[in-house]
């Protein structure tokens, strides 16, 4: 038996598939690999006068989305926020 999932887990499994309806067997080798996504995302929009800039609706506002909770969550929080606050020294709102 071999351990698909965990640090230690084993990087590739070959599969031997028999098709149903006959014919010849088959190896098929899968490689695990680590699934690389940005749980947060964020952007500054600009100002323009419209009315969703609050008080000051000419400036821009910046606003941060977290699609999943995972280690990588609050590095990328801090980072966004960070970002934002560069493109925003002109006075923006950070939402």
């Amino acid at each position: 038996m071999c351990v698909l999932s965990g640090a230690g887990a084993v990087r590739q499994v070959t599969l031997t598939l028999h098709p149903a309806r006959g014919g010849g067997a088959r190896d098929v080798t899968l490689t695990r690999q680590p699934i690389k996504f940005n749980p947060v995302t964020s952007e500054l929009c600009g100002g323009g006068g419209g009315g969703g800039g609050g008080a000051d609706s000419g400036s821009p506002l910046g606003y941060v989305r977290v699609a999943t909770f995972s280690k990588q969550t609050p590095e990328g929080v801090r980072d966004a926020i960070k970002a934002l606050k560069v493109g925003a020294l002109a006075g923006g709102q950070l939402i």
